[in-house]
């Protein structure tokens, strides 16, 4: 049965965020993921890690300026330079935590441009970084995040991220595929992920519509995790919605696999 982590950046939120790793624990999760371990710091980050037994199965580089909406880099020609700052930071905060995983992030369509126009820079950039992930021994991933719930996400659907993989051509660089957001693109998930599961290295669920936990929407999980064990899914599931009360309280869904 899957193995589930807790995103710490949306489960326990009713704790500081130091104290959401025991939380996890407690809950019965293995592992956690976060974006933004930075502002923690990657050293307490791993001595929390470690000091709760917990593994973190994926971070994010540092994707720029939230006050100003950045989330990424890589599709503007402009900002190259902070693109790769960004990415050996990552790469070096994923050392420290061991975190095998890092999330790229795309960055956001600036005014008048397009997915099109920007894809040479977006192609190229992630080439480069393929390479650099490949001597770190770490993954990079590319998450389709719809433009519905962030506007202007350069990667704003699966099939999308499937071209773009197939285009940088290194198995350095794998897909995170969101339940929800693809969701959100009207896409038959289960037929998408039997088809590209051999790209897919991490998978994050909410329900929908509400992006709260399994069983809060319309989504058939039963039918889900069912696939992922058919077809012999060897990643973690990210528990990355929003709980609809206290996150103990809406993890019942999820008592029947922890205890399988």
């Amino acid at each position: 049965m899957p193995r589930f982590c807790a995103h710490l950046g949306y489960l326990f939120t009713e704790l500081p965020l130091e104290d959401r790793f025991a939380a996890a624990r407690d809950a019965g999760f293995s592992a956690v993921e976060h974006p933004n371990p930075y502002p923690l710091g990657t050293t307490r980050f791993r001595d929390l890690l470690s000091s709760t037994g917990l593994g973190c199965q994926q971070i994010a580089a540092p994707a720029g300026d939230a006050d100003k909406g950045e989330k990424g880099f890589a599709c503007l020609a402009a900002r190259q330079a902070d693109f790769r700052s960004s990415l050996n930071a990552g790469l070096e905060a994923a050392r420290i935590i061991g975190a095998p995983l890092l999330h790229i992030m795309p960055g956001i369509l600036l005014e008048g441009e397009s997915r099109a126009g920007c894809r040479d820079t977006y192609v190229a950039n992630l080439m480069w970084a393929a390479n650099q992930c490949a001597e770190a021994g770490i993954t990079g991933l590319i998450e389709p995040i719809s433009d519905e719930t962030v506007p202007g996400f350069y990667v704003n659907h699966p099939d999308f991220a499937a071209e773009l993989i197939a285009e940088i051509g290194s198995a350095s660089i794998r897909m995170l595929f969101d339940l929800y957001h693809a969701s959100v693109k009207d896409i038959d998930v289960l037929q998408f992920v039997s088809d590209h599961i051999d790209t897919i290295a991490h998978i994050q669920i909410a329900d929908h519509p509400g992006r709260s936990e399994p069983g809060s929407g319309a989504l058939d999980f039963t039918a889900f995790f069912a696939l992922l064990e058919s077809i012999d899914y060897a990643g973690y599931v990210g528990c990355e919605y929003k709980p609809s009360g206290d996150t103990a309280a809406t993890l019942g869904w999820m008592e029947s696999y922890l205890h399988d």
